[in-house]
C-alpha cells in the first residue's frame, strides 16, 4: 500500500525559515533566536499549526540539521589561530599564564568548568538537575556563532582582545563537544573497552586528513576537484557532505555520540580548505543555514514544552537561577584575563562568552536523551539560551564601543628602494600612505611627493608606528632591513595594534615561517619573482592587466553593499568599461571569481581596470540601492 507523504508541516516550517530573517532584518536579535520563537508560536504551545502527530520527515530533517550544525561548528575552527600563537619572551610570573591566547583560553575554560561543577552540585542538591557532568557542561558552553559576528562588527577580530576572545570560544566549543561525547560513551557503555573507541574516531580523523593532504599534493586530484566543483558537478560539496555522513555513521557504529563525528568531519574540511581559498565554506554555510539548520531550530521551538515548564515550580524557579549562573561562571573565570586587559575589557570578555545558543541546546538535547534532564529543565535551558544571546552582545557592545575611526590608510615601515617605489605608486593612485623611516633621504623624497612621513631614529620604528594612527590603518608593509626588528614589529602590529593586514618583506625562510604562523603575510623576494615570471609565461594576457605600463591601470578593493546585487551572479552584472573583479574576499576566504560566482553584501572585491572604469564600478557595487 502506497504511503502518502504529508508536505504541509514542511511547508509551514520552510515558510517560517524565509519569514524570520525578513522580520528580524532591522532588529538586533539573532536569527536563530527568532527561529526558536517562531517554532514556539506554530507549535502546540500556541497555535499548533503542524498537527498533533510527529512528522517523521521533519524529525529526520531536525536530526540532520542538528548534526549538520555540529559539522559547521567544526568547520568554524581556525587551527592557525590555535597553533600559530607564540609567547612573548619578556613576560614573567603570573602573566605567563596568559602569555598566548591558547594558554589563556585553556585556563579560562578550565576555571569555567570548575565553577560550573560547583554551581551544578548546588543545583542538583536543590532538585534542579539530575546529572553533574551534563549540567556542568551546559554552563561551560560558549556560542562561537554569536561571538564571531560581534567581533567582526566591532572590527576587533584581529586585535589582541579579539584574538583572546576568539580562541577562548574555539577552545570552549571543541572541549565541550569532546567531553560530552566521551561522557555519553562512558554513561552508556561504562568504563569498558568501548570507551577507547573514541580514540579510534580521533585516529580516523588524523588518517583521513593526512591521506587527503598527501593526495591533493601528489596525485592529480586538485585539478579534478576544481573542474568538478562548478555547475552540476559540485564535487567539493558532495565530498564534504559524504565525509560528514561517513564520520557520523562511523561514530554511530563505534557507539560514540554522533555530534563528535560530525564535528571532526567539519574540522577536517576546515584544515583542508584553509590551505586553498575557495567557495567551499560559503557553499556549505549556505546549504546549512539556508535549509537544514533553520528546520532544527524551528523544531526546537515546536518541541518546546512550555506546559511542562509552567506545571513545574522547579522549572519556573530555575530560569532566573540558570541565567544568573550562566553569566556568573563566565564573569568569574574571565578574571584570569585581568593579567593582560583592563577591568572593562575583562567584564566584556565575560559577558560576550556568556552567549550560549547552538551548543547548549545540543548538550541539553543529549541530556534529555540520556534521561539526565527533564523536559521542564530542558525548556528552562532553551529560555536561558534565548536570553543570553540577546543580553550578552548588548552588554559587550556597551562596554567595548566600536572603533571611532574607519580604516583608510596604508603604513609603510622601512626604506629600501622597493619601499620608495611602492609609496610613490600608491600615492599616484590616491591611496593615503604614511611612511615610517629612519632614512632622511627617503623622508625628503616622500615629503616632496606629498606623502605623510614620520622620521624615527634607527631601530625605533615601533615608536613611529604608534604615531602613524595604526587604529585607522588598513594594512602595514614591513620592509625593515633589520629582520630581527621586523620579526618583533610585524606580529605586534597585528595583535596589539589591531592592523588587519600585515605584510612582511622577508628573505630568511625560517623567519618567514614563524611570521606566517602568527598571521603575517609574507613576501619572499626570490620565490615571488619566480611566481611572477611563471604567471607572465603561462598567462601573458591576463598578467598584462597589472603590468602594462603603456596603459594606466588602477587596482582597488571595495566592499559590496548594493542590496540590488545581493545573490546575483557575477556574469549577470555588467561592470563599466574594462573593469574586472580579480578576487573576492568573503569571510577571510579568497575566491577566484567566475561567471557563476554569487555576490553577497560584505564581500571585499578587488577591482582592476582604467581609473575611470574602476571609479564607476566601485560606485555601482557600493550604491545604497
Amino acid at each position: 500500500m502506497e504511503h502518502t507523504v504529508n508536505f504541509y508541516p514542511l511547508l509551514v516550517v520552510t515558510l517560517l525559515a524565509v519569514a524570520v530573517p525578513v522580520v528580524l532584518q532591522r532588529l538586533r536579535v539573532p536569527i536563530i533566536a527568532g527561529e526558536i520563537l517562531a517554532g514556539i508560536i506554530v507549535g502546540p504551545t500556541v497555535f499548533d499549526l503542524l498537527g498533533g502527530d510527529p512528522n517523521p520527515w521533519l524529525e529526520f530533517l531536525k536530526l540532520f540539521g542538528f548534526v549538520y550544525l555540529m559539522f559547521l561548528s567544526g568547520l568554524e575552527i581556525d587551527f592557525d589561530l590555535l597553533a600559530g600563537q607564540t609567547e612573548s619572551k619578556v613576560e614573567k610570573g603570573l602573566k605567563r599564564l596568559t602569555g598566548t591566547p591558547l594558554k589563556a583560553g585553556l585556563l579560562f575554560f578550565s576555571l569555567t568548568l570548575v565553577l560550573s561543577m560547583g554551581c551544578s552540585l548546588w543545583l542538583i542538591w536543590e532538585g534542579y538537575g539530575r546529572d553533574l557532568v551534563i549540567m556542568s557542561l551546559i554552563f561551560s558552553t560558549t556560542s562561537l556563532g554569536v561571538v564571531m559576528p560581534v567581533l567582526k562588527e566591532r572590527e576587533l577580530t584581529f586585535t589582541d582582545l579579539g584574538q583572546y576572545i576568539l580562541v577562548a570560544s574555539v577552545v570552549g566549543d571543541f572541549a565541550t563537544v569532546f567531553l560530552v561525547s566521551a561522557y555519553v560513551t562512558v554513561y552508556t557503555a561504562g568504563l569498558s573497552f568501548e570507551v577507547m573507541l573514541i580514540l579510534v574516531l580521533l585516529a580516523a580523523t588524523f588518517l583521513v586528513y593526512r591521506l587527503a593532504h598527501v593526495s591533493r599534493r601528489h596525485l592529480p586530484l586538485e585539478r579534478l576537484v576544481e573542474e568538478l566543483s562548478h555547475a552540476t558537478g559540485q564535487l567539493d560539496i558532495r565530498g564534504s557532505l559524504a565525509l560528514a555522513v561517513v564520520f557520523i555513521a562511523l561514530a554511530q557504529g563505534l557507539g560514540v555520540e554522533v555530534i563528535l563525528g560530525a564535528f571532526l568531519a567539519g574540522a577536517i574540511v576546515s584544515l583542508l580548505s584553509e590551505e586553498h581559498g575557495s567557495e567551499l565554506r560559503p557553499k556549505l554555510n549556505a546549504l546549512g543555514y539556508g535549509f537544514f539548520i533553520p528546520i532544527f531550530f524551528i523544531m526546537v521551538g515546536v518541541d518546546f514544552d512550555i506546559q511542562a515548564l509552567m506545571d513545574s515550580p522547579e522549572g519556573l524557579a530555575a530560569v532566573p537561577i540558570f541565567i544568573f549562573i550562566a553569566f556568573a561562571v563566565k564573569m568569574l573565570a574571565a578574571f584570569v584575563y585581568r593579567l593582560r586587559f583592563s577591568w572593562r575589557e575583562v567584564i566584556g570578555i565575560g559577558s560576550l562568552t556568556s552567549a550560549r545558543l547552538s551548543l547548549i541546546i545540543a548538550v541539553a538535547a543529549v541530556g534529555v536523551n540520556l534521561g539526565a534532564l527533564s523536559e521542564a529543565m530542558n525548556s528552562a535551558i532553551i529560555l536561558l539560551s534565548l536570553v543570553t544571546v540577546v543580553l550578552a552582545p548588548l552588554i559587550f557592545n556597551r562596554l567595548i564601543p566600536a572603533a571611532p575611526h574607519s580604516r583608510n590608510h596604508i603604513i609603510i615601515a622601512g626604506s629600501p628602494p622597493q619601499a620608495r617605489v611602492l609609496a610613490q605608486r600608491l600615492a599616484e593612485r590616491r591611496e593615503p600612505v604614511i611612511v615610517v623611516t629612519a632614512n632622511p633621504t627617503f623622508v625628503e623624497e616622500a615629503l616632496k611627493a606629498g606623502i605623510d612621513t614620520i622620521q624615527v631614529e634607527p631601530g625605533e620604528h615601533a615608536k613611529g608606528l604608534a604615531k602613524a594612527r595604526p587604529d585607522e590603518a588598513t594594512a602595514l608593509v614591513c620592509m625593515l632591513e633589520d629582520e630581527d626588528a621586523l620579526e618583533l614589529l610585524a606580529p605586534k602590529a597585528r595583535r596589539e595594534l589591531g592592523i588587519p593586514t600585515v605584510i612582511a618583506y622577508v628573505q630568511d625562510r625560517e623567519r618567514a615561517e614563524r611570521l606566517r604562523s602568527q598571521g603575517v603575510k609574507i613576501v619572499d623576494p626570490t620565490f615571488s619573482l619566480i611566481v611572477i615570471l611563471e604567471a607572465m609565461v603561462r598567462h601573458p594576457q591576463a598578467f598584462s592587466l597589472l603590468t602594462d605600463f603603456d596603459t594606466e591601470r588602477d587596482v582597488r578593493v571595495v566592499r559590496m553593499s548594493n542590496p540590488s546585487l545581493e545573490g546575483r551572479r557575477l556574469g549577470e552584472v555588467t561592470l563599466p568599461g574594462d573593469a574586472l573583479v580579480l578576487v573576492v574576499d568573503r569571510d577571510a576566504e579568497l575566491v577566484i571569481p567566475r561567471g557563476g560566482t554569487q555576490l553577497y553584501r560584505g564581500d571585499l572585491l578587488t577591482l582592476v581596470g582604467s581609473p575611470d572604469a574602476v571609479d564607476l564600478a566601485a560606485e555601482k557595487l557600493t550604491a545604497p540601492s
